[in-house]
């Protein structure tokens, strides 16, 4: 096991820039997407079909 004194500074910062990076990528993958749908028009379609399956889900429709 590794104390505080036998680690290299480097590690940490290893691990900082990946709990900052890899969220911050996949955030921006999934804006792009949203935009990516919203400008080839399958925002309606999208919308119906999630609005259906929560009212099937309830048991409404």
């Amino acid at each position: 096991m590794k104390t505080r004194a036998d680690r290299k500074p480097e590690d940490g910062n290893k691990k900082r820039i990946v709990r900052i990076v890899v969220p911050a990528l996949l955030i921006a993958a999934a804006l792009a997407l949203i935009a990516v749908g919203i400008a080839s028009k399958q925002l309606t379609a999208v919308w119906s079909k999630a609005a259906k399956l929560c009212l099937e889900c309830v048991g409404i429709g």
